[in-house]
């Protein structure tokens, strides 16, 4: 490197995989619901709403 140059360093982002987490909150009733999934699809978020609508 020279005199009055700037160093730069390169990174290379390494994806290691992903996941999806649906969080219900009820703040006054101190309660709190989290399911994490493998991926985000329509049936993963309908079923977690219709969990959260129907025994929750």
């Amino acid at each position: 490197m020279a005199s009055g140059q700037i160093r730069t360093e390169n990174h290379e982002y390494v994806r290691n995989g992903v996941a999806d987490i649906f969080i219900g909150l009820e703040p006054l009733g101190d309660r709190r619901h989290i399911e994490i999934t493998e991926r985000r699809t329509r049936q993963n978020w309908a079923g977690f709403i219709k969990g959260m609508l129907n025994e929750r």
